[in-house]
Order: C-alpha cells, then structure tokens, then sequence
C-alpha cells in the first residue's frame, strides 16, 4: 500500500491524479480506465478542497492506494 499527503488547494489536483495514475499503472489498467480513475479522483480531490476546506490554506489531502489481486482501492482522506 502507498500513500501521500497533498495539501487541500486546487494547484495540487495535477499531483493527485498522477497519483492514482500510477497506482492504475501498477494494477495493469488500460489507458481509459486510468483516465476514469483519474477522473474519479479529481473530482473527489475537488469536492475536499471546494466543501471541506472552503479556501483553508492548511487543509490536506491523503490519498492511499492498494493493490489487491481482483481490485484497486483508493481513498482519500482531508
């Protein structure tokens, strides 16, 4: 499992997806599945830093991702 912390502004949802991109590059996804999980993930990443922190310059983001042989999990904390 992996994981990482970014902060809660949207300059780092670039970060963020490359993130997951990487974690969909480990579990064998084709391009447009990565792209959906890419997808998935800045749009959660975006609802944090739009509704949780509402312009906190000290919010953060965790992202973990793991592997397992039948799925992908990611999850995100703020």
């Amino acid at each position: 499992m992996a994981s990482q912390t970014f902060p809660a502004q949207f300059e780092a949802l670039q970060a963020i997806r490359e993130f997951a991109a990487q974690a969909a590059h480990l579990a064998a996804m084709d391009e447009k599945e990565i792209y959906n999980i890419q997808l998935a993930v800045d749009e959660a990443a975006s609802n944090i830093i739009e509704h949780a922190y509402e312009g906190d310059p000290h919010g953060k983001i965790e992202i973990s991702a793991q592997l397992s042989p039948a799925a992908l999990t990611l999850c995100l904390r703020d």
